[in-house]
């Protein structure tokens, strides 16, 4: 089976998983919630999040759009960073690529396969490299929003 094939067929097995309502992909557990702390989410964090909600079901942002809006444009690192602690249904995290298109999320626990399923599910198109078209998905904070 060739490497597209297989990503297929891994994407297929995720998306069957996920409509009967499990977190478990090829044999790992998922945690799809936000870790709990004893400390607040720094105010970077919220204000992550709330971008990140906005983002509707179809459209993507880059990490680097998301860290712009939240008034910190060199601050993609820390938006990935707050992400990988917010995966759960609440904040669409999978809405987020790299700015090239790519998905970037480590695939080792299955998740990148996780986040193609969810974009596709929203009809999010990726081209033969994997990557989303920016042009046609790309989002763009409304000016209000913009920090």
């Amino acid at each position: 089976m060739g490497r597209a094939a297989a990503g297929t067929a891994t994407v297929s097995r995720i998306r069957s998983r996920l409509c009967r309502g499990r977190d478990v992909v090829d044999g790992v557990s998922i945690e799809l919630s936000m870790p709990t702390t004893n400390s607040s989410p720094s105010p970077f964090a919220r204000r992550v999040v709330a971008v990140v909600r906005d983002i509707p079901a179809g459209r993507v942002a880059t990490y680097g759009d998301v860290a712009a809006v939240c008034g910190s444009p060199r601050a993609a690192r820390g938006v990935g960073a707050v992400l990988s602690g917010a995966i759960n249904e609440d904040v669409p995290w999978w809405r987020v690529v790299n700015r090239s298109g790519a998905l970037t999320i480590p695939a080792h626990l299955g998740l990148r396969a996780l986040q193609r399923a969810r974009l596709e599910d929203e009809a999010v198109r990726f081209d033969d490299r994997g990557r989303v078209d920016l042009e046609l998905h790309g989002w763009t904070a409304p000016s209000d929003e913009v920090d």
